[in-house]
């Protein structure tokens, strides 16, 4: 057997040498393990966060994306005293449509008994609707905008006021009170 000044050699020596580099090798497969293991954690929390991040994002676009949901037929009153209080007919079919006032003419009301106002849908979805009609298109009535709530399927609530007297940035805040009613499909049924 020889002798080293380091330690013995020889099988002993071979035995203690495996051992470190099993152990070196333990080690740094360890490592590799630990940072796979951190890289597939952060991997899958992005994705994730990811794919929250554009569902929220979706629903968010599409609840706001206007839609014909409000188109139909509606009866619209706008309150007043008896002299100011209004009544007429919305027609909305592809964001356009008519707005035809209801009752009999009145002496110094340019409004009823006329042709019916085109209207101008600005926006439509599951939470509101705007609207403006132009009237001075088919009679000396006033052009006016229609700024509505959806309360249920059935029934818009919101304010009204004439273009001419919107503020400046276009809010028919401050107008009078309107309500729609959707008024129901009429079926055709056998006799």
């Amino acid at each position: 057997m020889r002798s080293n000044e380091k330690g013995p050699s020889g099988p002993f020596f071979m035995a203690k040498s495996a051992m470190k580099t099993a152990a070196a090798s333990a080690a740094r497969l360890e490592a590799l393990m630990v940072a796979t293991r951190f890289w597939l954690v952060c991997s899958v929390g992005t994705f994730c966060t990811a794919l929250a991040a554009g569902a929220l994002a979706a629903s968010y676009l599409s609840f706001n994306q206007d839609s014909e949901v409000n188109d139909g037929t509606w009866n619209a009153r706008i309150d007043g005293d008896a002299k100011t209080a209004r009544q007429g007919r919305v027609v909305i079919e592809n964001f356009a449509g008519e707005w035809r006032e209801i009752g009999p003419r009145r002496a110094g009301d340019p409004c009823r008994g006329t042709k019916p106002f085109p209207i101008t849908v600005q926006r439509s979805n599951e939470r509101a609707l705007e609207f403006t009609a132009w009237a001075e298109q088919v009679s000396k009535c006033p052009n006016f905008a229609l700024s509505l709530k959806v309360v249920d399927e059935r029934t818009l609530v919101g304010t009204v006021q004439a273009l001419d007297q919107l503020p400046i940035d276009g809010s028919t805040a401050g107008g009078r009170e309107v309500r729609l009613t959707r008024e129901p499909v009429k079926r055709k049924t056998p006799r």
